[in-house]
């Protein structure tokens, strides 16, 4: 690309707003929850901050064992999970590709 050259592009704006609703939606619950804890007190508040801790950050941890079933299913949706991340941000900008110059590979040379 030359200098000075300006890249166009477009953007679909539904998934870029499904995206937006998706993350705005687990932040309130996220915040709502933080809320009514933060609203309780004594054993009633060290409860649902456990809980909580254990339910989001240490259920991985806490297993005795984890078989390769388990690890290639988890792998499987996390990587599922990347993917559709990746593809849903790509398919919501559109840009034009031109190509400049035709390479291929010749293994007789």
């Amino acid at each position: 690309m030359p200098p000075g050259a300006v890249m166009a592009g477009s953007y679909n704006y539904v998934p870029v707003a499904v995206s937006v609703l998706i993350s705005m939606a687990g932040a309130y619950a996220a915040l709502d929850l933080a809320g009514r804890i933060t609203d309780t007190h004594g054993w009633v508040r060290l409860a649902g901050l456990m809980g909580g801790a254990a339910a989001i950050a240490l259920f991985f941890v806490s297993r005795t064992a984890m078989g390769w079933l388990q690890i290639a299913t988890d792998s499987v949706f996390m990587g599922g999970g990347i993917a559709a991340l990746h593809y849903t941000a790509m398919m919501s900008s559109a840009k034009p590709c031109r190509r400049h110059r035709q390479y291929y590979h010749d293994p007789w040379k």
